[in-house]
């Protein structure tokens, strides 16, 4: 409370604003544009002398070619600004419109499709530092790994990403990593999001890192489960919960089984089964890693 405003105090505006879901209003746009300002600022910087690999004229070719979908033969460089070729189009498109070119710019610099110099560019702090905007302003999203994913909440957001990293350390573990990435692509596509085979994903992911502890790689979760008991303590309704759940994605109306075309799961449903999945992923790793079993 110590931190609401005069206004907010008396009641005249509200104490916490809606959260912003499907729309975005200017305090979050202009909040976004400050921040990827920054980056825009820091490309123009790095230019090589404005030579034919600057990295600001290979972003906007990028951006104009791969974004924007237009003829590459028409492209004309701002020599002056990267962030004048933006500024209209970021405050005039569409609300997940933003949401793309920020994705994409990062994405662009994580890759290194440009050149070096985006070294000088830390992509996990600019992430860090969206993320904090997002928050402040309510919005529904967060970035986790290299994605904008519909998870509002601190704790389920370390849960995945801690997952999806420890899960990439591990050879024998890349078929949960593969398992735990598509499963946060399909529930973070803003215009054709699958929940559906996102929570097949998740389940999946979990089932595959089971089948490497327990050493039965071609039995199903619920038989590897029971064999990986042996080898470390597992409460039995810890057990018993994860196969209900594994038993509600196969079932005849279940999420494996369902007919395609016909929803039965919404964005709850993929975002419990990621988050959840993502716990149980972290749970049975420590869990390893305390009974010695080398997960190579």
């Amino acid at each position: 409370m110590d931190n609401l405003k005069f206004s907010q105090r008396i009641g005249q505006t509200p104490a916490t604003k809606k959260l912003q879901i499907d729309s975005m209003d200017n305090d979050l746009r202009n909040g976004l544009w400050n921040q990827y300002r920054l980056i825009l600022d820091l490309l123009d910087k790095i230019r090589s002398h404005n030579g034919p690999h600057s990295p600001s004229l290979l972003f906007q070719w990028h951006l104009w070619v791969n974004f924007f979908k237009n003829r590459s033969d028409e492209f004309r460089y701002n020599h002056e600004s990267t962030a004048d070729c933006l500024d209209s189009y970021f405050f005039e498109c569409e609300w997940y419109q933003v949401y793309d070119l920020i994705e994409l710019t990062l994405n662009l610099i994580d890759n290194k499709l440009i050149r070096n110099d985006y070294d000088k560019i830390n992509k996990k702090e600019e992430r860090k530092h969206f993320n904090e905007v997002l928050k402040r302003e309510n919005a529904a999203y967060r970035f986790i790994n290299e994605k904008l994913a519909p998870v509002t909440n601190s704790s389920e957001i370390e849960e995945i990403q801690k997952a999806i990293d420890d899960s990439g350390s591990f050879t024998s573990l890349e078929g949960c990593n593969i398992h735990l990435n598509e499963a946060l692509n399909k529930l973070s596509d803003k215009q054709n999001p699958d929940f559906r085979n996102s929570i097949k994903e998740s389940i999946s992911a979990v089932e595959s890192l089971v089948k490497v502890i327990s050493g039965k790689g071609k039995n199903g979760l619920a038989p590897s489960l029971d064999k990986m008991k042996g080898k470390m303590k597992l409460h039995q309704a810890l057990v018993a919960g994860f196969k209900s759940i594994y038993g509600y994605t196969s079932d005849d109306d279940g999420i494996r089984h369902a007919i395609m075309g016909i929803p039965n799961c919404d964005i709850e449903d993929a975002r419990f089964m990621l988050v959840s999945c993502s716990a149980f992923v972290n749970y049975l790793i420590a869990k390893a890693h305390k009974a010695d079993i080398k997960l190579t």
